[in-house]
Formats: C-alpha cells, sequence, structure tokens
C-alpha cells in the first residue's frame, strides 16, 4: 500500500502531486497481465486447442488486445478452474 492523499474532517482531500501525475501506459508497460475469466459467448469464446495452441476469440479479448497494443503491455487468458464467477 502507498499513501495517495489525505482525507481531512473538514471534507477536504488533499492528493500528493507525483500521484496524479501518473501515466498509466508507463506503469503497465513491459508487463504480463493474467487476465481471469470465464467463457461467455461473444464476450470470451475458446478456438484452436485439441493438438494445437489454446487461444481465446471475442469482444473482451479484442479489447484486451488494442489495449495491450496501446499501453505496451501483454496479457495471458486463463480461465477460472471451476468456470463460474
Amino acid at each position: 500500500l502507498r499513501q495517495v492523499g489525505v482525507w481531512f474532517s473538514n471534507r477536504t482531500l488533499a492528493m500528493d502531486a507525483a500521484t496524479l501525475a501518473l501515466n498509466a501506459s508507463d506503469s503497465l508497460a513491459n508487463k504480463t497481465l493474467i487476465i481471469t475469466t470465464i467463457l461467455e459467448n461473444p464476450y470470451v469464446m475458446r478456438v484452436g486447442g485439441a493438438g494445437g495452441p489454446e487461444r481465446y476469440e471475442g469482444f473482451c479479448v479484442d479489447m484486451l488486445r488494442e489495449l495491450a497494443a496501446l499501453l505496451k503491455f501483454r496479457f495471458h487468458i486463463k480461465l477460472v478452474e471451476d468456470g463460474l464467477y
């Protein structure tokens, strides 16, 4: 945990200027994220497998690919074992 601001009893919030200047794209660059999800058409669907590499496609996967390209991160999709939320 890192303190990023202070809340005063007179309903005033004081934020650390360095925190406000944080660029999300810099914090994700060159990192690999593990995305945990379930299969749910049309958002995340399994393709391939059966001898080949398991791949996923769908609306959420397309969004992840676009974000990864813009913010310069990698990701790995991991399905939850019980298939539930």
